[in-house]
């Protein structure tokens, strides 16, 4: 009888899409209700993921905390589960090698979401988030002072008795994986919203890909959504 070889990677797939087969078969069923409109808004802790970069000693010595809000939209597709959108003003940044980066992104994101309900609920969402810059600029802390100056040129700085240090263009855009976890529960005509977010992105902070330096952020989301 011929052996079937399964690699440890492709086991692991197998596994994880079983269990995700059951749970949602032990999902309660929800009918499918109205549309879902609100807000959001929460702190959000974000910083560089330089674990790649050419310079895997240097610590990253800075990060950014900062409130974040926006609106959101939740088109339920089934009785397990909707679709959810919206738009979002971030504040992200971090510090790598000396070079730190502020900017705010207006970020319009696209996930799926498993919940137990369309009232009280508990939901898992999963997806991508493309952000557009809105504001970005880029410091260089040396001995001499603070160089700061905008993300879309490349520019020297030159500090003493340092060599060169070029400040590279920073991209436009970036796209993200996006997971969140949490609840609502009914309060007065509309449903709370309470969880917590994580988003790592997907592209370089430089357009080259050369340095493979990525931001990453976890929030805490509170909001309160309306149905139409």
């Amino acid at each position: 009888m011929p052996r079937i070889a399964v690699g440890g990677g492709t086991a692991t797939r197998v596994l994880a899409f079983l269990l995700l087969g059951v749970l949602v078969g032990a999902l309660p069923p929800a009918p499918v209700d109205a549309q879902w409109f609100g807000f959001e808004i929460g702190p959000l802790w974000s910083d560089i993921d330089w674990s790649k970069a050419p310079s895997p000693g240097t610590t990253v010595v800075d990060d950014r905390t900062a409130l974040y809000g926006g609106l959101t939209g939740r088109f339920p597709v089934a009785n397990w589960g909707s679709l959810a959108t919206g738009v979002s003003l971030l504040p992200k940044g971090g510090e790598y090698d000396g070079v730190v980066f502020r900017a705010s992104l207006l970020e319009v994101p696209a996930v799926f979401a498993l919940q137990t309900g369309t009232s009280t609920a508990l939901f898992l969402e999963a997806g991508v988030a493309l952000g557009v810059r809105v504001t970005c600029s880029r410091s260089l802390r040396v001995s001499t002072g603070t160089h700061t100056n905008s993300c879309d040129s490349e520019t020297i700085v030159e500090p003493p008795p340092n060599d060169d240090v070029t400040l590279r263009q920073i991209r436009r855009w970036e796209a993200n994986w996006r997971v969140a976890l949490g609840g609502r529960a009914p309060v007065g005509s509309g449903l709370v919203v309470l969880g917590i977010r994580a988003e790592r992105a997907i592209t370089d902070l430089y357009p080259e890909n050369s340095q493979s330096m990525r931001s990453r952020g976890l929030a805490l989301v509170l909001g309160y959504e309306l149905s139409r």
